[in-house]
């Protein structure tokens, strides 16, 4: 199937084209097609919410001042009924983060980081978001259309993927998170999730 896959965890298959089977995190899943095409209704589930790589690491680290508030959205976010999922990229940064020997409070194993993904999949049922077709040149091109410099390269990768796969706002606790058209950034962290 061409185009961005998400993974759907869990879910049940009633079309042989998605047949069901232990997913890349070894639960019984699909994939589902999403990105620049449209695809058909059968198969598409319109995911709003998308979750950056900085709420993933106060939920996973208890010694954060923003661990509960950070548990608190990413279930918010889990109970939605328009849905909710993670970027790809924004996984793989996140496991940067947290298993880096510098890392504040002290890096988690690789046991422990796979461990915490693995039980947010399978409890969450977060649709994993992919890059599809023509990323890279759409991700220069809008980089360069932006004037993105730095770091903020990465806020559009998660950005771009994350519209790609249907997302219509973003939840993060960057305020400097790259403002990108037609993805609406929020903060879940502020009053409105406050212990």
């Amino acid at each position: 199937m061409e185009g961005n896959r998400r993974y759907i965890a869990g879910e049940e298959s009633g079309n042989s084209e998605y047949p069901m089977g232990n997913g890349r995190w070894g639960i019984a899943g699909r994939y589902r097609g999403c990105g620049q095409r449209k695809p058909s209704s059968y198969y598409f589930q319109t995911i709003m919410i998308a979750i950056d790589t900085n709420l993933l690491v106060y939920a996973h680290r208890a010694g954060c001042p923003e661990h509960m508030r950070a548990q608190k959205a990413i279930e918010s976010a889990a109970s939605d009924p328009q849905g909710w999922g993670i970027a790809l990229p924004s996984i793989s940064e996140f496991w940067s983060v947290v298993t880096h020997p510098s890392c504040q409070g002290g890096p988690s194993s690789p046991e422990e980081t796979s461990g915490f993904l693995r039980a947010l999949i399978e409890t969450g049922r977060p649709s994993i978001f992919t890059p599809g077709e023509d990323f890279t040149y759409r991700l220069f091109s809008t980089a360069a259309e932006m004037g993105v410099k730095g770091i903020r390269i990465f806020d559009l990768q998660i950005g771009l993927t994350a519209l790609d796969c249907g997302a219509t706002e973003l939840w993060t606790h960057d305020r400097g998170f790259l403002q990108i058209p037609g993805l609406v950034v929020s903060d879940p962290i502020s009053a409105t999730y406050s212990s």
